[in-house]
Formats: structure tokens, C-alpha cells, sequence
């Protein structure tokens, strides 16, 4: 049957049907949205008066959405996907109509019956069963026709398909909802750029720290951030090279704040656009800055504390004999002990000064070749000839091959001179120090060990780590610099030092190790066992 204008009827039906359906796909990702349009074609399209859409949910299919049949009906119902007509449906890829379907399974016709339809249509995706539609004869009473029945069948797999996108859709929208969630309530600035520069992401703490509105720079150049930021941007945009824990020093807003700064690639690795991490500084450099005062501070305090106590200690006993020598002048007796006194006392003056001077400088070292032996044996002998050695025995194990080795020869005989005096004091009753010296084994570069052993009563534990702090010093005498000038001598030559005390043994026992090579001054620092560090 033609219309007046000898248009067949069918082409106007199909044409209506593809509009009808056109509705449907732009229902997007909404998928109640979707199956409320397609049923509503369905119905049109077939007159009938029950249709139903089953889903599946787990291990079966339930009805999604119905015209015409009963909601609480519908929401009881679901069939189970190993058997009956799901499983009929996805054995044979087929329509199933229950007045031509060859089966003696009852459960089919029962489950068809339960939503009041008598034909089941699969809807498949990509060899996966996404949907069943189910309906009842048309409103008339006749059956629906084969090709009505393949035209259902035909819009089924576009269905499946429009199902399949919009769970895909739906799952991007929450992943980006989720992820936009995150990026809105980190505490860090995040901002995205594309491959023309545009500020494509850009977080309410991104607005807090560079105090610019989001209105301001979303979809805009990357010029509308600060300037530095913005350089840094373009060049990864231009490199694709990151940028980790980098500084910046802002002036609009006066802000320090750690950059990092990452190229984002496609599939095929190819530059899509970069991302910034903004994170603010300033608090942190706020309490460091503090913590720093606070170090200076307490060091200061610590150095005058400990220097006016020892230079007090030696002005006491230069000052009573000042005092006494008016009266007994005539005193030759008192004259000679004046004199030593005075002389031993500015000489414990003189030895603090140059500690401190010592301390308080840069670390330059000055190398040249000098005999290990010799240059040992020199600050025993300034000890015996004070007279420190009194009681003492030192006992010497050389096992060196190397006679001769390369540092700064003054520097180092401070070492010694520091090393041993602290091994006389530590056994004021007498007693004996071992000096070991040879070339450790499996070393990447060759060194020089030497050990400095006591048999006194050794270090406490408590106070191990404190040893090497300045102006630390369990004695009533002393400035409490020689172990620290001791520790810088031996950084700056590269080499390194280590005491252990105790293990069931009396006494300590010093190692350190020196470099052969050339050796080459390096930054010098005053670090405190607990981790601060001060720098003079």
C-alpha cells in the first residue's frame, strides 16, 4: 500500500522507527533514561501492551524497566543465568517465541508467563548477552510479525550496544567525579595545562596560594598564572621533561613554594598536556627559619657558658698569685711558682683561643707527603716532655706497608695530640695505650686505619652519641672542642672516625681512617647527633 505520494508505507515506518531510535542513543550515559525511551519506541512500534527489559545483576537477569506490568511484580522477579530461558537464549542466539520454541523445558514458558510476554529477544554486544526484552502479543490479539520480530531483534544489538556505552560512560563520569572530588580537597595546588598552553585544571588551593580566582585562569594561557610558574609550564610542554622538588620564590603572592611539574601522555606516549603540583612552603620555611634562630641562639649561649667557665677557671689562679706577689715579692719560691703558674695558665688561655678559632673557621686543609711513623711518634713526645705520660705505657703494633701517607701534617697532629690526651685522662691512675695502624681489607679506595685503645674504665653509653657535640665535656676542665675538632680534621681529609666502648671490656677504643691518595677539602658543617646542624 502506497500514500499519495507514492511513498511506501514501510520506508516512512522505517524512517520514523531510525528517528524514533535517534531519540533513544541521545539519552547518553543515563541509562534509566535510555530504557524509559526504548520502551517507549518498543510499545509504539509493536502495540503491544507488556514489555520488560531484563539487566543482569550477578549470576541472573532482572527487570530494569516495564510498560505495563505491575511494579512490585517486576522487582520480584529474576531468572538465573545457568538455567531456563537465559540459558536457552544464550545457547541458541535467538529470538524465542513460546508457541514455536522446541523445548520441553518448562521453566521457559513459566518465566515468559511470570511477565506476562510470550516472545524473548537477546540483545548481544560484542558476543556478550546484555539484555533480554520480553513482550506479550500486540494489543489486537495477533501475534507480532517475523519481520516486526527481526526489526526488535536488529534494535535489540543497538541497544546492547547503547547499554554497554553507557555503563562505560557512567563509570569515566564517576572515575572523573571521584578524581575531581580528590583534586578539589588535596592540600596541594594542582594545575593542568593542554598542548596550547590553556589552563585546563586548576583546584581551590591552587586559588589560596597564588590568591588568583579560578575565573581568572581556567581555559585561559598560561600567562595568567605568575610568571615563573608559567615558564616552567611551557617548557615542559616544549620538553616533555619534568621538574621534581623545585624552589620558587614568588613576589605576587610573597610565597616560597615546591614545584613539581610532569608531561601527560597518551596511549601512544605522546604529549597530551602537563600537570603541576603547587605545594606552599612558607610555614615550613617560617619554623625552620625559627629553629635556626633557636640553634644559633642555644650555641651561642653553650659557647660563651663554656669559654667563660674555662677562661674564669684560669683567671682565678692567675689573679691570686697577682694579688699575693706585692706582699712576697721577696719570696724567690713564690716568684718561681708565680711565674709557672702564670705561664701554664696562659697557656691553657692561649689553647681555648685557638680551639675556638680553630672551630670556628672554614676547614682548609693543606696536604703534602709526611712518615706515618714520625708523625705518631711527634705527639708522644710533646706528651712525655709535658709530662702527661706519667704512669702511661704506650704500646705500638704497626701494620702498615705505606710509610708515608698524604694529609695536612699540622692538622693531623692535632688529631693525635686531641686522641691521646683524652686516653691519659680517661686513666688518671695510670695505665696503657695501644696504637694500631694498618690498610683495611676490600676498601674501594685504599686507606690508612688507626686505632687508639685504652684500658680505662671507658665511654658510658647514656653519652656515646654526644662525644662528638660541641662543647659536650663530662670534665670540670676544658672547653669540651677536642673530639669535634677531631671529627672536622677527619671530614675534611675524607676519611672518617667511629668509637666503641664497653662489650664487656674496660676502656675505648678510637679507629679512624684516613685516605692515601691526594686529598682535596671539602664543605665543612657541625653536625649534632640528634640530626641539627650548625653552620659557623
Amino acid at each position: 500500500m502506497e500514500n499519495k505520494n507514492n511513498i511506501p508505507s514501510w520506508l516512512i515506518q522505517q524512517k520514523e522507527i531510525i528517528k524514533s531510535f535517534s531519540q533513544v542513543l541521545s539519552a547518553g550515559y543515563d541509562l534509566d533514561k535510555l530504557l524509559a525511551l526504548f520502551l517507549n519506541l518498543l510499545a509504539d512500534l509493536l502495540k503491544v501492551s507488556r514489555i520488560s527489559i531484563l539487566l543482569q545483576d550477578g549470576n541472573c537477569f532482572k527487570v530494569n524497566s516495564s510498560w505495563g506490568i505491575p511494579g512490585d511484580i517486576a522487582q520480584r522477579i529474576s531468572f538465573p543465568i545457568q538455567e531456563g530461558l537465559i540459558h536457552y537464549l544464550a545457547e541458541q542466539g535467538t529470538a524465542v517465541r513460546i508457541d514455536l520454541i522446541k523445548t520441553t523445558d518448562p521453566l521457559i514458558s513459566n518465566q515468559l508467563r511470570a511477565l506476562g510476554g510470550n516472545t524473548a529477544v537477546p540483545a548481544w554486544e560484542h558476543g556478550r548477552l546484555k539484555a533480554v526484552i520480553i513482550f506479550n502479543n500486540k494489543i489486537t490479539g495477533l501475534p507480532v510479525s517475523d519481520s516486526e520480530l527481526e526489526m526488535v531483534f536488529s534494535l535489540g544489538s543497538q541497544l546492547a550496544v547503547a547499554i554497554e556505552n553507557a555503563g562505560l560512560m557512567g563509570l569515566i563520569f564517576e572515575q572523573r567525579n571521584y578524581l575531581e572530588n580528590i583534586i578539589s580537597h588535596v592540600n596541594s595546588a594542582v594545575i593542568g595545562a593542554d598542548l596550547n598552553g590553556k589552563v585546563t585544571t586548576y583546584n581551590p588551593r591552587a586559588e589560596e596560594i597564588l590568591n588568583i580566582s579560578n575565573a581568572e585562569v581556567q581555559g585561559k594561557p598560561v600567562d595568567a598564572l605568575p610568571h615563573d610558574i608559567a615558564v616552567l609550564i611551557q617548557e615542559t610542554i616544549r620538553t616533555g621533561l619534568p621538574v621534581y622538588k623545585k624552589e620558587l620564590k614568588l613576589t605576587q603572592p610573597d610565597k616560597m613554594v615546591g614545584v613539581d611539574i610532569t608531561a601527560v601522555r597518551d596511549g601512544h606516549k605522546d604529549i597530551c598536556g602537563v600537570v603541576m603540583v603547587l605545594t606552599d612552603l612558607t610555614p615550613a620555611k617560617i619554623i625552620a627559619q625559627q629553629k635556626k634562630d633557636s640553634d644559633r641562639l642555644e650555641f651561642v649561649n653553650t659557647v660563651a657558658m663554656r669559654s667563660s667557665h674555662e677562661f674564669k677557671n684560669c683567671l682565678v689562679a692567675i689573679k691570686t698569685f697577682a694579688q699575693l706577689l706585692p706582699q712576697r715579692y721577696e719570696d724567690k719560691q713564690f716568684r718561681e711558682d708565680f711565674y709557672l703558674v702564670v705561664n701554664k695558665e696562659v697557656d691553657k688561655l692561649n689553647q681555648v683561643v685557638e680551639n675556638l678559632l680553630f672551630f670556628a673557621q672554614p676547614m682548609q686543609i693543606s696536604c703534602s707527603p709526611c712518615s706515618i711513623d714520625s708523625l705518631i711518634q711527634s705527639s708522644i713526645d710533646n706528651l712525655d716532655k709535658e709530662e702527661l705520660l706519667s704512669g702511661v705505657t704506650v704500646k705500638k703494633q704497626y701494620n702498615h706497608t705505606s710509610p708515608t701517607i698524604n694529609v695536612d701534617i699540622d692538622a693531623i697532629k692535632k688529631v693525635w695530640d686531641h686522641l691521646l690526651y683524652n686516653c691519659i685522662q680517661a686513666m688518671p691512675q695510670g695505665g696503657e695505650i695501644q696504637i694500631i695502624t694498618g690498610e683495611p681489607v676490600g676498601q674501594e679506595a685504599p686507606f690508612m686505619e688507626f686505632k687508639i685503645i685504652d684500658n680505662g674504665p671507658g665511654i658510658p653509653r647514656p653519652i656515646e652519641n654526644k662525644i662528638w657535640e660541641p662543647f659536650f665535656t663530662t670534665r670540670n676542665r676544658g672547653v669540651g672542642l677536642g673530639l669535634t675538632i677531631v671529627r672536622k680534621i677527619i671530614d675534611a681529609h675524607g676519611g672518617r672516625i667511629s668509637v666503641t666502648s664497653g662489650n664487656g671490656a674496660r676502656g675505648a677504643e678510637v679507629t679512624f681512617r684516613l685516605p692515601l691518595g691526594k686529598q682535596k677539602a671539602t664543605n665543612e658543617k657541625i653536625i649534632f647527633p640528634s640530626g641539627r646542624t650548625v653552620i659557623i
